[in-house]
C-alpha cells in the first residue's frame, strides 16, 4: 500500500480464522491424531536422579504378546541432539541425570499391553552423587553432571560452556566501569531473589504420531510450535538426513514455549523405525507432562545496585543462576537472552552481568513465555522499589527518572527505537488510580497495595523467515507459513496482514497449516516474533503477488504498469474501472494472440535481518542483537489479609507498547491471558520438587488459578509507538504480557505490608514470616 492509504483490514478488530473449528470441536490437534493399525508408545523412565546403568535387560518385554517393538540407548548410539547445544541423547546410555528420563520405550497394540511391557523391563543401577541445589552444581568440587561436556556441539557463536563444570553457558557483559560506578553511588543496595521452578500446563499434553514409509522417510504429526526446528532434532537423534524427516504441524492446544524443541517427537520417531511401516502414538500424561515435557527453571537472582541520593541509578552488578536441569536444550540460551536484558529498560551507564546456566539433576527446563524476562524483572522492580523506600521516593518518579527513551544505548551498546516506555507508565498508572483516593477495605486487618512494574523484552535477529502465497485459478488464495497457531491468533493477523497488502478480502484468503514438505523455512514461532518476522514475510510475499497481477494485467489491458490499479480484489486501469476483472482472470495468464503472459502466481516473500549482530563472548557487546525491543508497564492493586497471609488481586492494568495492533481484540486478548497467568505464578504456582522428585507433578496438587481467582477487573491497553521495519510498524505482543506481572503484584504486596517477600509465590505462610520480621525489627528498634 502507498504510504497514506487508509487502512482496510490492519488496525480492525477481526474474528479469529480458528474460531468455528476450536468451537465446533472439528479442529485436529496432536491429541485426535489416529491411523488404521495405530500402536501404542509408552516410556520406561528412571527412578533414580543420577546413577550409571548396570544392566538393562528387555528381553520379556519383547518377548510379550501384542509388543511390537522395545528400543533403548543401544539402538541410537552417539546420536547426540539439542537445541543450540547437542548433549542429549534420546535414551539413557550409560547413566541417567533425572527422575523420568527416558531408558527404554516400547511400541504395542494398546495401552495397556504397552504399560505391562514396561514392567517387564529389568534395570540395575549404581548410584552417583546427585546435583540437586544450582549454587552447590556451580562450585568447583560438585559432582560432574556431564564428565564430557568440552566435546559435545554447541553453537559456539553465541554460547560459552565451560569444561570441567557444570556450566553449559555462562553469559558476561561488560558496560562502563562497574567499580568506578560503585565508588561514585551515594547508596548501594545489594539483594537476593529466588523464583522457582514451574510448568506450561497447557491443556493440550505433547503429542505425535510417528509412521516410516517404504523410503525411509520418517512422518511425524505434532503439536509442535517449532516444526523446523524439530525436524533437525529428529534427524539428529535418528541419525537421519533432513529429507527423510517430515514434520506436520496439527492445531496446537497451547504451548507457551514448552512445544518448542522436539520432546516425545524423538521417541515415537524412534519406535516407528522399527516397527515395519505401523504408526506409532505416544501422547504424555498429565504426569509425564510435569516431568518430560520441560518446565520453567528456578531462578537466583543476585542485584548490587549504586544510585545517587536523588534518584539517579549509577551501577548495577547482576549475577543470575538458571537451573537448567539435566540437559541445556534452550536454557543455555535464556541464560544468554535474559542475561544481557537483566538491568532492566533503565539508563544506567554502569554495569556488569554473569549469567549462569548450571547443570542439576532435575528434569530438563526450556523455554517458557517471556524467555527469562519475568524471572529477572521480578528481581530488579523489587529492587527499584526498595531503591525509592529507602531514598524516601515514589517508586515510579524514580522508574520515570532513569527509564530508556528514544535513542538510549543498551548495556549491549544497541541504540533503542520506537520507545513508547513512557506513555505506558503514564497510562498503567493512571488506570490504576495511583493518586489516593477513598476506597476503604471492608476489615480492619485488610491492608490494601498498589505496585507498578516496567519491562523490555528482545527478541531475535539473525533468523531469515519465508512464507508463500499461492493462488488457485479462481483468484482465491493460499497463505503458506510457518507460523504456528496455538491460540495467540496468528494466522488471523497475517491473513489480515496479506489482505491489506495485497488489496483482497481476508475471507479470501486461507492460512495452511506447517508442513516442512510444503510450508517454506519458518525457524519456530517464538520469540514474539510472529507478526514482525512472519508479518514482514508475508507482506513481501503479497506485494509479489500483486505485482505478477500487474505484470499479467499490462498485457490484458494493454497499458503501462503505473495505469494499473489492483483493490478490493479486482484489477483494473484507472482510466477505466468498469473493466475491472477479478483475480481469477489473471491466476494462470493472460492469453494473446501472439502468446501467453504471466502463469500460475505464486507469490514468494523473506524476511531477514541482514544487519543483526552477535554478542562479544567476553564483553557481550553488540550493536544489534535484537532487532527491535518490546516495552511495557503494568500495575496492581492488591488487598492482604495481615492475619491469614493471603494476598487478593482486585485490579492489574497493562499498557503495551506494540508498535501498531494489527489486531486490536487479539492484542488485548493476549494481554489478559497474560495478567491471569502471570498472576499464577505470582501467588499460587510452583513445583515442589525433594531430591529430583516432583512433589506435586499433577493438577491436582499443581495450584493453578481457576475462573473463580481472576481480578474484577483487567485493564489492557494498547500504546503504539511504531518501528520503522515492522509491518505497518507493528511489534510484538506474546510474551510481554506475562513479563511484569508477578512484580507489580509483588510491589503492591510491598506497598501494603511494608515489606518485601523476595521470592515467589507470594504464599500465606511467606507473607506472614515477613511480616513477624518486620515486627521483630520495628520491637528491636523500640
Amino acid at each position: 500500500m502507498a504510504e497514506g492509504d487508509e487502512l482496510k483490514y490492519v488496525g480492525q478488530r477481526t474474528e479469529r480464522t480458528d474460531t468455528q473449528e476450536k468451537a465446533t470441536g472439528r479442529a485436529v490437534f496432536g491429541t485426535d491424531i489416529y491411523f488404521p493399525g495405530l500402536l501404542t508408545g509408552k516410556v520406561l523412565r528412571s527412578p533414580r536422579a543420577h546413577a550409571l546403568i548396570k544392566k538393562l535387560d528387555i528381553g520379556r518385554a519383547e518377548r510379550l504378546p501384542g509388543v511390537n517393538a522395545v528400543v533403548t540407548g543401544a539402538d541410537f548410539p552417539d546420536s547426540y541432539w539439542g537445541s543450540y547445544l547437542k548433549d542429549q541423547t534420546i535414551y539413557a546410555g550409560d547413566r541417567v541425570r533425572y527422575i523420568g528420563q527416558p531408558i527404554a520405550a516400547v511400541a504395542a497394540s494398546d495401552e495397556t499391553t504397552a504399560l505391562n511391557a514396561v514392567e517387564l523391563i529389568d534395570v540395575e543401577y549404581e548410584d552417583l552423587p546427585p546435583v540437586f541445589d544450582i549454587e552447590e552444581g556451580i562450585k568447583e568440587d560438585a559432582p560432574l553432571i556431564h564428565p564430557d561436556l568440552e566435546n559435545y556441539e554447541i553453537a559456539a557463536a553465541f554460547f560459552k560452556a565451560v569444561p570441567h563444570t557444570n556450566i553449559p553457558n555462562h553469559f558476561r557483559l561488560r558496560h562502563g566501569d562497574i567499580e568506578k560506578g560503585f565508588l561514585e553511588s551515594d547508596e548501594i543496595f545489594e539483594d537476593r531473589y529466588e523464583i522457582p521452578m514451574i510448568q506450561h500446563c497447557p491443556m493440550e499434553p505433547h503429542a505425535s504420531v510417528a509412521q516410516v514409509d517404504s523410503s525411509g522417510k520418517v512422518t511425524i504429526w505434532s503439536s509442535t510450535q517449532g516444526a523446523y526446528l524439530t525436524r533437525g532434532q529428529v534427524a539428529n537423534a535418528l541419525a537421519l538426513p533432513m529429507n527423510k524427516v517430515r514434520i506436520v504441524g496439527t492445531f496446537c492446544g497451547g504451548a507457551f514455549g514448552g512445544k518448542i524443541s522436539a520432546c516425545n517427537e524423538v521417541i515415537s520417531g524412534s519406535l516407528a523405525v522399527h516397527t515395519d511401516g505401523a504408526p506409532v502414538r505416544f501422547v504424555h500424561t498429565r504426569e509425564e507432562e510435569f516431568v518430560a515435557g520441560f518446565v520453567r527453571q528456578r531462578v537466583i537472582g543476585e542485584y548490587k545496585t549504586g544510585v545517587k541520593k536523588d534518584g539517579t541509578f549509577v551501577a548495577r552488578q547482576v549475577r543470575l543462576l538458571w537451573d537448567t536441569g539435566a540437559f541445556g536444550d534452550y536454557e543455555i540460551s535464556v541464560a544468554r537472552s535474559a542475561g544481557y536484558a537483566s538491568s532492566g529498560p533503565y539508563d544506567i551507564p554502569n554495569v556488569a552481568i554473569d549469567s549462569y546456566a548450571v547443570y542439576t539433576n532435575k528434569p530438563v527446563a526450556g523455554a517458557f513465555r517471556g524467555f527469562g524476562v519475568s524471572e529477572v524483572c521480578f528481581c530488579y522492580e523489587q529492587q527499584n522499589d526498595r531503591i525509592a523506600a529507602a531514598l524516601g521516593m515514589d517508586p515510579n518518579e524514580l522508574r520515570e527518572k532513569n527509564t530508556v527513551r528514544e535513542g538510549s544505548i543498551t548495556p549491549t551498546g544497541q541504540p533503542l527505537q520506537a520507545v513508547g516506555l513512557k506513555e505506558c507508565i503514564d497510562k498503567a498508572k493512571e488506570a490504576l488510580g495511583w493518586e489516593p483516593r477513598e476506597n476503604p477495605p471492608a476489615r480492619p486487618t485488610i491492608r490494601r497495595g498498589r505496585g507498578l512494574a516496567c519491562m523490555y523484552k528482545f527478541t531475535v535477529h539473525q533468523v531469515s523467515v519465508m512464507a508463500n502465497l499461492k493462488m488457485n485459478e479462481d483468484g482465491s488464495l493460499l497463505l503458506q507459513t510457518a507460523a504456528v497457531e496455538h491460540g495467540q491468533g496468528a494466522h488471523t493477523i497475517l491473513r489480515q496482514i496479506a489482505a491489506e497488502e495485497l488489496g483482497c478480502a481476508p475471507d479470501d484468503i486461507i492460512v495452511q497449516h506447517t508442513d516442512t514438505d510444503y510450508t517454506p523455512y519458518g525457524w519456530q514461532t517464538s520469540a514474539s516474533k510472529t507478526t514482525f518476522f512472519d508479518g514482514n514475510a508475508v507482506a513481501l510475499a503479497a506485494r509479489d503477488v500483486k505485482k505478477q497481477l500487474t505484470d499479467a494485467a499490462v498485457h490484458l489491458f494493454e497499458v503501462d504498469r503505473d495505469e494499473i490499479v489492483v483493490a478490493d480484489g479486482k484489477v483494473y486501469p484507472k482510466s477505466a474501472p468498469d473493466k475491472a476483472v477479478g483475480f481469477g482472470a489473471l491466476a494462470m495468464g493472460v492469453i494473446k494472440p501472439e502468446g501467453l503472459y504471466g502463469g500460475p502466481i505464486l507469490g514468494r516473500g523473506t524476511y531477514t535481518v541482514s544487519d543483526g549482530t552477535t554478542l562479544d563472548l567476553d564483553t557481550g557487546q553488540g550493536a544489534k542483537p535484537s532487532v527491535f525491543w518490546m516495552f511495557a508497564a503494568q500495575g496492581a492493586e492488591v488487598e492482604v489479609d495481615i492475619e491469614t497471609g493471603r494476598v487478593t488481586v482486585i485490579r492489574l492494568t497493562a499498557a503495551h507498547d506494540v508498535g501498531k495492533a494489527i489486531n486490536p481484540a487479539g492484542c488485548e486478548g493476549q494481554i489478559e491471558g497474560a495478567l491471569i497467568q502471570g498472576q499464577g505464578t505470582a501467588l499460587s504456582e510452583e513445583i515442589v520438587e525433594s531430591n529430583g522428585q516432583f512433589e506435586n507433578g499433577n493438577l491436582g496438587d499443581y495450584k493453578m488459578l481457576t475462573t473463580l481467582d481472576i481480578p474484577d477487573e483487567m485493564v489492557p491497553m494498547v500504546v503504539e509507538e511504531p518501528h520503522p521495519e515492522g509491518p505497518w510498524g507493528a511489534k510484538g505482543i506474546g510474551e510481554p504480557g506475562l513479563a511484569p506481572t508477578a512484580a507489580c503484584i509483588a510491589n503492591a504486596v510491598y506497598d501494603a505490608i511494608g515489606v518485601q517477600v523476595q521470592s515467589i509465590p507470594l504464599l500465606p505462610d511467606k507473607v506472614l514470616a515477613a511480616l513477624e520480621g518486620l515486627h521483630s525489627e520495628l520491637s528491636a528498634v523500640t
